[in-house]
């Protein structure tokens, strides 16, 4: 049947959740996700080897969906109403209460008028973007709740917790898998924004973990934020249902499904495609808070105090791309309109922006954060300008982006408990003391810069569909070659090292090193692969919206009319390197090793590092990154890029007002 994979993806985790919230033996935890993760794994192939379908489900133990859904949504926003009261925090307050008085007036007043779209609307659609979604939070998702285990245990650990908070932890984190599940598979716009706003609930739980007076003030900027985002979805559901009688996605954006011949989307009835702008505007706006785009960033980058498994799957390979997904999802309605080209302008600033920012921190889980800013606004770009080009770029880089996010985090977050640190420049010899994290490390960096890895491919392919739209090119060039300052400054500190004859693995839990290893595997795999992995995730996409794929797999490559990449050659040529390296240290003896020269005799106390001065006395080197933080800062960017991006967002109001 088709229900089971559907349900198997949504329920799994739901249930898992609540068992690993009411048994709180560590060990019936532990098995409850690592079946869960299977369990996931199996829905997610299932769904990925059928063709595009439709499902709506009518009831869950006798009580209707719609019913149901509408019963949890307003419990949610009560829930987030009486947070805002007991934390004295007007601004969530304020913007909860106005939801659950929208949605109130959406579910009692108007349903009972606006008269049903015809012909009826599926409730949930699962085509090829819905499926590649899922691929992401099933897979990449269950290797991070797998990686969160030990991580939390040794987590309290330092700490110092009196009393695990564990059960409470996976409660959220696990519900947060399967609402974003139901999001990418929901065409009812009403269940759509219930998993939308039940991520932001999740995201803020998850973020006030610890207690923290910093967590807690984090945590209140993340929900205010997205409930900001949440409100103008209310307005857009109300506008919807008031002017145009749309209830679903697909009639909204007119998404051409595969599967669905001579499918080209619902007329709005009663309504002009001008005025369907107001309701996209509204929705892409939404979007803007969760992806966190300028001026909103300061969410994402304050949300890296949680554990870094919640900056891994929620914050780097999830729930953001919950934002980029629906505003995919909206790009045919808005293609070639004056809102498609801010929306891509927005996003590119963004990418810009963020990747400027990257470049004067020293913390790594910010960069990280700036990094996943910048490329989610890459994504909205191209989803913006929507060409067949475009799109694949877009497509491309949600994948690989995600596999290498997440497994960037889990690196990190094992480095900060070998090291006890964060800071990039305490990273220094990092290989003699982690050479495997480390090796994996630099895989995941380079994979996120330089060929033959997927991310650098979708910014080729984001470069050539840049071309035409001279407003967001030099942004998206300018970005590009950011991106490569930081990641550079990062990895020479993490690489530099001193001879030594021998290194010692280290040792980590089971569960830490399967979850990097696999998503190690899973970015080298995939990079080789990449056109197949283009062909069977991406192409589809393209091809139901164009007719055409814009890109093409001749061989193993990928090709457009102004190039060709060929991965294999340049894979081979690494591995020629790795095998060179350790024939040369081999061959490296110790009596051949001489400290550098610091102007000045060597030092005795540490050698290569002191040196004697003309007064014999002892100098230490120091050797570190520039960070030029009066240009670099993040204040001294937010200076110019929030007025712009305020002058952005004010101009597509304006463009999108009736």
């Amino acid at each position: 049947m088709d229900a089971w994979p559907i349900a198997l993806a949504i329920l799994l985790p739901v249930a898992t959740a609540l068992l690993a919230y009411i048994f709180r033996i560590r060990a019936a935890r532990v098995l409850a996700v690592v079946v869960m993760a299977a369990g996931l794994m199996v829905s997610a192939l299932a769904l990925a080897g059928r063709g595009s379908f439709t499902y709506t489900p009518e009831s869950v133990l006798g009580l209707p969906i719609d019913t149901l859904i509408t019963i949890l949504d307003l419990a949610l926003l009560g829930y987030l109403v009486w947070i805002g009261l007991s934390m004295r925090r007007l601004s969530v307050v304020l913007l909860a209460g106005l939801q659950l008085a929208g949605l109130g007036y959406l579910e009692f007043w108007l349903r009972g008028s606006t008269p049903a779209v015809l012909p009826a609307e599926p409730a949930m659609v699962i085509d090829r973007l819905a499926v590649t979604m899922n691929l992401i939070i099933s897979g990449v998702g269950s290797l991070v709740v797998l990686f969160a285990l030990p991580y939390m245990d040794e987590f309290e650990r330092r700490q110092k917790a009196m009393k695990t908070r564990q059960p409470r932890f996976f409660l959220f984190l696990l519900l947060f898998l399967g609402a974003m599940n139901g999001l990418v598979f929901s065409n009812n716009l009403l269940w759509l924004y219930f998993f939308w706003e039940a991520t932001t609930f999740s995201s803020f739980m998850l973020i006030t973990h610890t207690g923290a007076r910093e967590a807690l003030a984090n945590g209140l900027r993340a929900l205010w934020m997205n409930l900001l985002g949440g409100l103008a979805f209310v307005l857009a559901l109300i506008f919807l249902a008031r002017n145009a009688h749309i209830v679903s996605l697909r009639a909204l954006a007119g998404w051409p499904l595969a599967g669905w011949p001579g499918w080209r989307g619902l007329p709005p009835i009663g309504s002009s495609p001008d005025l369907l702008l107001l309701p996209m505007g509204l929705l892409c706006f939404a979007a803007f808070t969760k992806a966190a785009q300028f001026p909103f960033q300061t969410w994402l980058t304050g949300a890296m105090v949680a554990p870094t498994p919640v900056s891994a799957l929620l914050h780097s390979s999830t729930m953001v791309k919950a934002a980029v997904y629906l505003i995919i999802r909206l790009a045919p309605a808005f293609r070639g309109t004056t809102l498609g080209i801010l929306v891509a302008v927005i996003g590119g600033f963004t990418f810009m922006a963020a990747s400027t920012t990257a470049i004067g921190q020293a913390n790594g889980k910010r960069v990280l954060a700036y990094s996943t800013i910048a490329n989610l606004g890459l994504i909205i770009a191209m989803a913006g300008i929507n060409t067949p080009q475009a799109l694949s770029a877009a497509l491309l880089i949600i994948i690989f982006h995600a596999i290498s996010k997440a497994l960037l985090f889990i690196c990190v977050g094992t480095i900060e408990h070998g090291i006890r640190t964060r800071d990039i420049e305490e990273m220094e010899g990092l290989f003699y003391k982690m050479p495997m994290t480390t090796i994996i490390t630099v895989v995941a960096m380079t994979s996120m810069m330089l060929p033959p890895f997927g991310v650098l491919i979708g910014k080729w392919l984001a470069i050539e569909a840049s071309v035409r739209f001279p407003l967001l090119l030099p942004f998206v060039v300018l970005g590009s070659a950011l991106t490569v300052v930081f990641w550079s400054k990062w990895l020479g500190r993490i690489l530099t090292v001193s001879y030594h004859r021998k290194f010692r693995l280290e040792k980590l839990p089971l569960l830490i090193s399967a979850s990097m290893l696999v998503l190690a595997a899973a970015v080298v795999v995939a990079s080789f692969g990449i056109a197949s992995v283009f062909d069977f995730l991406a192409a589809p996409v393209v091809r139901g919206q164009f007719g055409i794929a814009g890109v093409v797999t001749p061989r193993a490559d990928l090709a457009t009319g102004m190039g060709e990449f060929i991965p294999w050659p340049i894979f081979l040529l690494i591995v020629l390197v790795l095998l060179a390296i350790p024939i040369s240290f081999s061959r490296v003896k110790p009596a051949d090793i001489r400290p550098p020269y610091l102007c000045g005799e060597n030092a005795g106390e540490k050698p290569g590092t002191s040196f004697y001065s003309a007064r014999d006395e002892i100098n230490l080197t120091r050797t570190g990154n520039y960070y030029v933080t009066g240009v670099f800062g993040e204040a001294s960017i937010n200076r110019w890029a929030y007025p712009i991006a305020v002058g952005l967002l004010l101009l597509m109001i304006g463009v999108i007002k009736p």
